[in-house]
């Protein structure tokens, strides 16, 4: 897939969560040419030494006190393949718990605290088409809806989590170990405390 789910979850990149991973998953083959799938996970990440302490030029007050995040995901899903191609559709919901968020301190300082609780449900799909057997053809488009958790409840923007991610590419593969790509991605508006523009919030 392009995009990891994990980015998606916690707004942060997937080589972040190194601190453990314990998953339950379960699949089934729904039919002859159909797979179903349900997991559920719990991963945790200890803050980094640059979440902890840096100032980041003067724009960051450090908080050595932060605490390790942890994310419960959930998800289920359907994968349905015949010659030359395959589509798939999932839902997926994750809670970050004592998320590390940055947070104004007005005056133009920021901070990293952990909040409340960041929720995150989504839609994905994923389809991929090879008309010949050199050419493979693929699509990914996933529609996300992220809350922080304040005291209305689930209101809160969550920084730095598109409202939607879509990707396509085309491959081109005529030998073993040789081929050409292309391949296009496009990231949705998402909330930010150092955005500029009011409308797209970027």
């Amino acid at each position: 897939r392009f995009i990891s789910r994990r980015d998606l979850l916690s707004g942060k990149k997937s080589d972040a969560w190194k601190s453990g991973t314990v998953a339950i998953a379960r699949q089934a083959n729904a039919a002859e040419n159909g797979t179903g799938c349900a997991t559920a996970s719990r991963r945790s990440r200890f803050p980094s030494l640059r979440e902890l302490y840096s100032g980041a030029l003067g724009k960051f007050v450090p908080n050595p006190t932060l605490d390790p995040e942890v994310q419960d995901r959930y998800e289920i899903g359907a994968l349905a393949d015949w010659a030359g191609g395959e589509i798939g559709v999932s839902a997926f919901a994750g809670t970050l718990h004592g998320g590390i968020e940055k947070v104004s301190l007005g005056g133009g300082m920021s901070q990293r605290v952990n909040v409340h609780e960041v929720r995150t449900l989504g839609l994905e799909t994923v389809c991929s088409w090879r008309p010949w057997t050199s050419v493979r053809v693929q699509a990914h488009h996933a529609l996300l809806h992220a809350r922080r958790r304040d005291e209305g409840g689930y209101v809160a923007r969550a920084e730095d989590r598109p409202d939607y991610e879509a990707a396509c590419s085309a491959g081109w593969e005529p030998a073993r170990g040789f081929g050409l790509r292309l391949e296009a991605t496009v990231v949705g508006p998402r909330y930010s405390l150092d955005t500029t523009d009011a409308v797209d919030g970027m």
